[in-house]
């Protein structure tokens, strides 16, 4: 091997591991056995999945790699990585009857032919698992019912600063809509009315809907990814938001009035989610405390304004923040885009 190859070779290593550890989920869901219908599932952490890829990994060759006109070689190196390395991601909405299933329980392989479908979670968990390895060919998955520590501070912390990140990396985000018949039914689906589903509408970049029962609301012979097909015109319609976001949505603090409309009218269970859930979204970061109610939306426009120099971001009428009568006390406070009636 040349001195070329090696340095190429431990380049894509270095990067690799930069990767797994950076970018990919602490923990997910381990699909045993790799073909076939699955036996057990398992929670496990990172460095499972990496050394799952490893072996794919090592076999890249300096040839495979081919940067676009405007890529830097390193970020084509990069991209060809994630493109190996695939995990399903679930999008869902609680709802009455679920229940989180134990991390610590699913730690252990937990064969299928144990869980009950009918306690709450354990079917759509079950349903999810499937889908993601009959149509998707992925041996890992990830959930927000099983994957996260909840006793770590710190895992949790982890998680919410980074899902916008682990739904961007997955190689599908899976979206399950129970009320959802048809595409005639859509715009009555609470889906779109949850705070956190609006980052995982954003993020990904291939996406496919499931209605009642996991029937896709597209046949996959027609649409693998839905985030290439009409039903995207359908979402624009019902969240006024571009297609063209929907489709590569680029997270910054620009725009903010209008990614505040986008959030305004969607709600979450404890209020600090309010604003937890729209970190990546704006790119910032912010410390995670549970208990600081609506001083979480204060912090996340302090760290906004630091990074955005747009007038648009006083463009609000309504509530003030209980500590900074400049900035809104939260989303709902935008109105929308052209419209003219809130400012004289």
């Amino acid at each position: 091997m040349s001195s070329t190859e090696i340095e190429f070779r431990e380049l894509v290593s270095r990067m690799f591991d930069e990767y797994i550890i950076n970018e990919i989920p602490a923990h997910l869901l381990r699909l045993h056995p790799d073909t076939g219908p699955i036996q057990t599932i398992e929670v496990v952490d990172r460095l499972s999945l990496r050394s799952y890829y490893e072996t794919t990994v090592n076999e890249i060759r300096e040839g495979d790699i081919v940067p676009n006109a405007d890529e830097e070689w390193e970020d084509a190196i990069l991209q060809f990585i994630k493109e190996k390395i695939r995990y399903a991601i679930l999008s869902h909405r609680w709802v009455d009857g679920d229940s989180e299933t134990s991390f610590q329980y699913m730690q252990s392989k937990v064969e299928v032919k144990s869980l009950d479908s009918h306690v709450g979670g354990l079917g759509k968990l079950y349903a999810f698992c499937q889908k993601a390895r009959n149509d998707f060919n992925c041996s890992f998955a990830w959930c927000d019912m099983c994957c996260i520590d909840k006793t770590s501070s710190s895992e949790l912390d982890e998680a919410i600063r980074s899902m916008f990140r682990w739904y961007r990396n997955s190689h599908i985000c899976i979206t399950y809509l129970p009320e959802t018949h048809s595409m005639n039914d859509l715009a009555r689906e609470e889906w779109f009315k949850r705070g956190w589903t609006l980052l995982e509408l954003l993020a990904p970049f291939r996406m496919k809907f499931y209605g009642k029962s996991w029937v896709p609301l597209r046949p996959l012979h027609e649409s693998e990814n839905d985030k290439c097909d009409s039903i995207l015109q359908e979402i624009s319609r019902i969240t006024r938001i571009p297609e063209t976001d929907l489709r590569a949505f680029t997270p910054e603090t620009n725009r903010v009035q209008e990614k505040m409309v986008w959030a305004s009218s969607r709600r979450t269970m404890r209020v600090e989610d309010i604003a937890y859930s729209l970190i990546g979204i704006f790119d910032v970061s912010l410390m995670v405390a549970y208990g600081e109610g609506k001083r979480a939306f204060y912090r996340l426009m302090e760290a906004i304004l630091q990074r955005c120099d747009h007038w648009e971001i006083f463009s609000w009428k309504g509530s003030s923040s209980s500590y900074n009568a400049a900035l809104p006390a939260d989303p709902s406070c935008y109105p929308a885009v052209g419209n003219t009636d809130y400012f004289p």
